[in-house]
């Protein structure tokens, strides 16, 4: 196993910016001297729905990726975290706890362990917004059509908790009139199973269906030398279904249903010593856990078990040019969680208990009008309903003489409930034939109540004290965009943009609280062009960004409770400024490239919060951690800190060669590479730092130059380079967690394909 070094990496990644850079200089001169070629050498175009209606990549005014489904399959990637090796400025933190992990762009997003808030990075699936936390939205990559990472604020028509921007997930819809079917299989590094396959059935000349089915597994790779297993195993499995129904052309309708269990040991709770003694006299004559040496000692039964089930119906009818769409969704979602969150051998806490019933129903309705028009808009209204009930009990010693709860000396009760109302619309007007205005706007009405309650078992004593509450907030807010687009070339356009984001109130809820927070709110000014060069053999995209968040709801501390708690605290304001580029070129028929970087700056600009364990403390007022004068508590002065989980420079690798063999048969090879600058998974604490690290795939394959069968091999983290995801520093009794994930090792494997 090999470990993450700084330096070198650092420097590839300033290296491929500069190169991108100085290709970007030279952008008039390389048109110009472009000369015609034949399709094999140009980049296919990519169409995607960003703006809400279809259009080309390349005429989009926004910072876009679009990732297919088939560079998924090349990749063999199997979750959604994947993604930020594949777009350039995304992270992904994969927590174990509600609504803790989740997406982040350009260094901005949501890490709370709290069920009254939502995500700063928005996640749609198949025009659905997913709200509830915890909830996957897909699993299995079997049937995706498109991944659309959009970045920076989108609260115009993404507007539901889009201040930083939006993860866009298509699948495969049904055809008329067409048979089909394919399947993929894999078996890979501990017991690595991915199982995938879809059918299209053409039932009549105006109706069609598609089943798809996926089930994947993998065995942990960590020992647990108490039970002598590996941690770290997961499984899951699911089926989706379509039906289309097109009776006429101006009318279609689409009903799909989807059903999901996912089990999941990963990622495994590691423990650190730190600061405490206690903790060290656990570990007594046992080999205790570092970089080096990965064991788990968790003494209780951990897991997640994740059952979401959904069903949507889309309509769209043609009035004359314009299309009116409607789209119905319900979805519901069952989480049982279970944790030994000491990671020790013995019953510090015994086990930390959550349950979740979920439920959500949006209504969406959109007008589009007619494309290619001097004026093109799209305006809509719509209506989000979510409803969380969550059970946590934490029960332990907790160096205590008798058992003793976090969670009140019993079950504690959660209900939140969110609805939100929007009426929205943004256009475009064509000023000349090249230049053309941009504006939207966007209103939301949010309210929130929530209620905190317990249940006492007998015999258990409170070690912080759980009292009913409720909650209840409401806010109104406008969002918009304004912006420019302009053609220099048939194939070159710029676009300059200022936007503004929105993220509705939260309410906090923990033990015998549930106190509002503000909404957070963002805004962004961004430059941008789009390149299509040398007859499109090449595509060069880059942006410049400066964004500014009021009232971020960031994780701190609650330091006035027996056992400190983690709760949300609105941060006054924060900044996230960089640049992105990305670079895709076909060097030959055969043979196509690319490359994508990303610089990005998030700190905190006002922002008081708890000092990290250990934290030396200033004897200035407002200097690092300090004492305050007015409550004599000790706080820290976050201004200048790195946001956590956001690495100041992610860059990616990636080619993908094929060729015929002869004999009707075609060899393929694909290899990528992402890599990942350090992180601070606490702000400023020195002890929840991950080093920068990449990691490096691989696959190659022969078969039927048709696509008809494929079999190959596949390989990702070759290099086997360990990494960490997340650390936790804890306030009391001390210490720090590590979080390894089943991705932090090397899997190699074989796999079929077929198609008919």
């Amino acid at each position: 196993m090999t470990f993450p070094c700084g330096s070198g990496a650092q420097r590839r990644a300033l290296m491929i910016l500069a190169l991108a850079s100085s290709a970007l200089t030279s952008l008039p001169l390389a048109a110009a001297a472009a000369t015609p070629t034949d399709e094999s050498l140009q980049i296919s175009e990519v169409v995607v729905t960003a703006t809400r209606r279809e259009a080309r990549l390349q005429d989009v005014p926004l910072a876009v990726t679009a990732v297919s489904g088939e560079e998924l399959r090349r990749s063999n990637y199997t979750a959604l975290a994947d993604v930020q090796y594949l777009a350039p400025g995304v992270t992904f933190s994969s927590e174990p706890a509600a609504n803790a992990g989740g997406f982040q762009i350009r260094g901005v997003g949501t890490q709370a362990y709290n069920y009254g808030t939502e995500q700063t990075v928005g996640m749609v699936v198949d025009d659905v917004v997913i709200g509830m936390p915890r909830d996957p939205g897909v699993a299995g990559f079997g049937d995706i059509e498109r991944i659309e990472v959009l970045r920076g604020p989108q609260g115009t028509l993404f507007g539901k908790n889009s201040s930083a921007g939006v993860v866009a997930i298509t699948t495969v819809s049904p055809k008329l009139g067409q048979f089909g079917a394919n399947a993929h299989l894999a078996y890979g590094s501990r017991e690595e199973v991915v199982t995938q396959a879809a059918v299209n059935l053409p039932l009549t000349e105006t109706l069609a269906a598609r089943i798809s089915a996926f089930y994947q597994k993998q065995d942990g790779a960590i020992p647990n030398l108490l039970n002598d297993w590996r941690a770290g195993d997961r499984n899951g499995r699911g089926v989706y279904a379509k039906l289309l129904w097109e009776p006429n052309d101006r009318f279609s309708f689409q009903v799909a249903a989807q059903q999901q269990r996912l089990f999941s040991r990963d990622p495994v709770l590691v423990q650190s010593l730190g600061f405490n003694p206690l903790f060290a006299a656990a570990f007594t004559g046992l080999p205790t856990p570092a970089p080096d040496r990965l064991v788990s000692y968790q003494n209780d039964p951990y897991y997640a078990l994740t059952r979401v089930s959904g069903l949507s119906g889309k309509a769209t009818y043609k009035l004359g040019d314009y299309s009116l769409t409607s789209v119905t969704a319900y979805r519901r979602m069952r989480l049982q969680q279970r944790g030994d969150v000491d990671a020790a051998p013995v019953n510090i806490m015994d086990y930390f208990l959550t349950s979740n019933w979920d439920e959500q129903f949006t209504q969406e309705f959109r007008l589009t009008s007619p494309a290619g028009e001097r004026l093109e808009y799209v305006a809509g209204a719509y209506y989000y309903d979510v409803d969380v009930r969550a059970d946590e009990t934490a029960i332990g010693y907790f160096f205590q003489p008798v058992r003793v709860s976090l969670t009140g000396g019993g079950t504690n009760h959660y209900k939140v409930r969110t609805r939100s109302t929007a009426l929205f619309g943004q256009g475009t007007y064509r000023l000349t034939d090249d230049l053309r205005l941009i504006g939207g706007l966007r209103y939301t009405h949010d309210q929130i109540s929530a209620n905190v309650d317990i249940t006492p078992i007998p015999g258990i004593i409170p070690l912080n004290i759980t009292v009913p509450a409720t909650g209840k907030v409401e806010h109104d807010n406008i969002s918009g965009r304004v912006g420019f687009q302009y053609d220099f070339a048939p194939d070159v356009m710029a676009y300059a943009s200022y936007a503004t984001g929105y993220k509705g109130p939260s309410v906090n809820v923990i033990q015998g609280q549930a106190r509002s927070l503000k909404p957070e709110t963002s805004e962004s000014y961004e430059l941008g062009l789009k390149s299509s060069l040398l007859d499109r053999r090449v595509i060069l995209n880059t942006a410049l960004y400066w964004s500014t968040y009021k009232d971020f709801q960031a994780q701190t501390y609650d330091t006035t409770l027996t056992f400190p708690t983690l709760i949300l605290a609105n941060a006054g304001e924060l900044r996230s400024r960089g640049v992105e580029v990305e670079l895709t070129g076909k060097v030959t028929s055969n043979l196509t490239v690319s490359a994508n970087g990303a610089f990005s700056e998030a700190t905190y600009r006002d922002f008081t919060s708890t000092c990290y364990p250990g934290e030396p403390i200033s004897a200035q007022v407002g200097v690092g951690c300090y004492v305050d004068p007015r409550t004599g508590a000790q706080v820290a002065n976050m201004a200048g800190r790195r946001l956590p989980n956001s690495p100041k420079w992610t860059y990616s690798i990636g080619a993908n060669y094929s060729r015929p063999v002869g004999n009707g048969l075609e060899f393929d090879l694909n290899a990528n590479w992402g890599w990942r600058g350090a992180v601070f998974n606490r702000a400023g604490d020195p002890t929840t730092k991950t080093p920068d690290y990449g990691l490096l795939g691989m696959s190659a394959g022969i078969g039927d130059e048709d696509g008809r069968w494929r079999v190959g091999v596949y390989g990702r983290n070759l290099l086997d380079t360990l990494f960490v995801s997340p650390v936790h520093s804890v306030a009391d009794p001390g210490g720090f967690n590590r979080f390894i994930s089943n991705e932090a090792f090397r899997t190699v494997g074989v796999s079929l394909d077929v198609r008919y």
